[in-house]
């Protein structure tokens, strides 16, 4: 399950992923967040993933078909997670090669902030 923070303003798009992701996750925030990085273009995302457990087969799939379509719309992504999800953030780095994309230790989710809104 995804939700939106309420830190969600401007260029900055804020999610906050748990449990297990799924393709029907994805159907239902797929749209509202392809909006919110088109109006916010170039967008800075901030992705929590301390309480994300992973992927089913689908859901990754639409994971990863979702950052190829928005590659073009996003300047930086500041990821939180344990470094169990460090090869997804690589995976990200090399889907989104024209962005910035940082993984930042859940202890340092301030400086994750910080990064992102830096010019």
């Amino acid at each position: 399950m995804y939700e939106i923070l309420p830190e969600t303003t401007g260029h900055i798009v804020a999610l906050k992923a748990m449990d297990r992701l799924t393709d029907a996750d994805f159907e239902v925030l797929e749209p509202a967040v392809d909006r919110m990085i088109d109006e916010a273009a170039p967008a800075r995302v901030f992705l929590d993933w301390t309480e994300l457990t992973g992927w089913d087969g689908k859901g990754e799939a639409r994971s990863f078909r979702f950052w190829i379509h928005n590659w073009g719309l996003v300047e930086k992504v500041a990821i939180v997670s344990t470094d169990k999800f460090l090869s997804d953030v690589a995976r990200l780095k090399q889907t989104l090669s024209r962005s910035q994309v940082r993984h930042f230790a859940v202890s340092d989710a301030d400086k994750a902030w910080t990064w992102l809104q830096d010019e």
